[in-house]
C-alpha cells in the first residue's frame, strides 16, 4: 500500500495535503500534516484530487473555517481520503444570516456539508490568491 502511495505521489510530484487517509481492504494509514496558508492548503487539495478516480468533494463551514474533504482512488486502487481547511477570509469567503458565501458565487448553509465540484473548488482557489495578492499589496 506504501510502495503503491510513494508511487503515485512521486510520479505526480503531489504536495501534502492537510489530512489524507488511505485504505485497502485490510488496512488504513491516516497522516495530518496542517501547514502553510490557506489557499496553498486548498490548492495542494486540487491537486491532489485532480489524480483521483471517482472523486467526491464536500465542504462545510464551522467557525468562520471552510473544511473542505475529498474521497477517491488512484489508478491502482487504493482509496484516497483528503481534507484541506481555512480560515474562510482567507478563502474569500464570508457568512451572512446564516449562510457561507464563497468567492462571491457560491452559498451554502452554515454547518451543512454540502457536495461541491472540482470546478468550483479552482474558482474558490482563484479567489483566494487574488485575496492573498490585495492584502501583501
Amino acid at each position: 500500500m506504501l510502495r503503491g502511495l510513494r508511487s503515485h505521489i512521486r510520479s505526480r510530484d503531489l504536495p501534502r495535503p492537510d489530512h489524507l487517509t488511505i485504505s485497502t481492504r485490510s488496512r488504513s494509514l491516516s497522516l495530518t500534516f496542517v501547514d502553510g496558508a490557506s489557499p496553498d492548503r486548498l490548492a495542494a487539495l486540487l491537486l491532489w484530487a485532480a489524480t483521483l478516480e471517482g472523486l467526491s468533494l464536500t465542504w462545510s463551514c464551522q467557525r468562520d473555517v471552510l473544511h473542505i474533504v475529498g474521497t477517491g482512488r488512484t489508478h491502482a486502487g487504493i482509496r484516497v481520503n483528503l481534507a484541506a481547511c481555512g480560515q474562510l477570509p482567507e478563502l474569500a469567503g464570508r457568512i451572512r444570516a446564516g449562510i457561507v458565501v464563497v468567492a462571491g458565487t457560491y452559498r451554502f448553509p452554515v454547518s451543512e456539508p454540502e457536495s461541491v465540484q472540482y470546478h468550483e473548488l479552482m474558482h474558490v482557489a482563484r479567489a483566494a490568491r487574488a485575496v492573498v495578492k490585495a492584502a501583501a499589496a
